[in-house]
């Protein structure tokens, strides 16, 4: 009987996170009203001038959105964030040199609150998220706390749209304004299409990330060669593995999507099965006191196929999302 020193060589992978770009649902409030009385003339043209800053704040984060969607020049899309950063100190500058409206300055400063806010999320908020994003892969713990960073910024940034649109409509009805749709409706339809692809991929990942996650635990304790340990937790990545499996079935597919979740649910499915069958053969195999050259061999071969095999999946995996935020977020000039 021999025992052999058999080789594991697990391939430890990298995963092109979903883009983590700040981006939300903004609702414009034109007004306009039956008669033109000088003084609806200047309410009009005061709230405009808000929305014109607004409007141009929205366009400037599209834009950073698009070029950190798809470009691979990193310096470029910084380049972006600051220049988003810089015209959002700019309109708070001009939305300052307002002039009260009849006496009230409660739209005005609503308006410099929630640029404030944007500032925070582009300054701080997003810096402290890729900080975040840089751990994720050391837990499961770790990655959960990454997305809910993602998240609750996604909702300081939504409160405080909403904020301005209460305030706008306050305003409206202040001053005898008969509230209109946005002419800028296609804009808000981009924005609240990439907030919800946003959400989606982070809903997707987190189930990849758990079973994954689990099969990297199992493969930490075969240096023991302990086949009770070694099922135990074989048996935790099938249970993740078929739950995740039975909620990705579950999931509508994102607009223009080609085939993330099916990526996604082929390398889930290879981990399954590693779990289900080659793992428990190989816990099998680790009670015995000693192993046949073949018996090592087979081991040492689960992992060359693995190493293999995983490369392709998680290569797939990767340009499927790639493909999605690409075919979702219009490409600028």
């Amino acid at each position: 009987m021999l025992s052999p020193v058999y080789c594991i060589t697990i391939i430890h992978y990298l995963y092109k996170m979903s883009h983590s770009i700040i981006v939300s649902a903004f609702f414009f409030l034109f007004v306009s009203a039956g008669t033109m009385a000088q003084d609806t003339q200047r309410a009009i043209e005061y709230n405009n001038y808000i929305i014109k800053e607004q409007t141009k704040l929205i366009s400037k984060g599209l834009e950073y959105m698009s070029f950190s969607v798809h470009s691979e020049d990193y310096n470029l899309v910084e380049k972006k964030r600051i220049e988003l950063i810089d015209e959002i100190y700019a309109s708070i500058k001009k939305i300052r040199k307002m002039p009260d409206f009849n006496g009230s300055n409660r739209l005005k400063n609503i308006t410099i609150d929630v640029f404030h806010k944007y500032l925070e999320v582009y300054e701080t908020d997003l810096i402290e998220v890729m900080g975040l994003k840089k751990q994720y892969r050391d837990s499961y713990t770790a990655l959960e706390a990454y997305l809910k960073a993602e998240a609750l910024v996604d909702i300081k940034l939504n409160n405080a749209v909403e904020k301005l649109a209460n305030a706008q409509e306050h305003f409206a009805e202040q001053n005898n304004l008969k509230v209109e749709g946005s002419e800028s409706s296609v804009v808000e339809d981009e924005v609240l299409e990439i907030s919800q692809l946003s959400t989606y991929t982070r809903l997707v990942f987190l189930e990849y990330f758990e079973v994954s996650w689990k099969f990297h635990d199992m493969v930490n304790v075969l240096h023991e060669r302990n086949g009770k340990l070694l099922n135990k937790k074989r048996e935790l990545v099938v249970e993740s593995a078929q739950q995740a499996l039975l909620n990705l079935r579950g999931m509508r597919r994102f607009k223009n999507e080609k085939d993330y979740i099916g990526q996604t649910i082929d390398i889930i499915e290879y981990f399954y099965t590693l779990a289900q069958k080659d793992f428990a053969k190989v816990a099998m195999l680790f009670d015995k006191e000693t192993l046949t050259r073949e018996e090592a061999d087979y081991i040492n071969q689960v992992f060359r196929d693995y190493n293999a095999n995983i490369e392709v999946l998680v290569y797939n995996w990767n340009l499927a999302n790639q493909d999605l935020w690409r075919a979702n977020v219009k490409e600028m000039e």
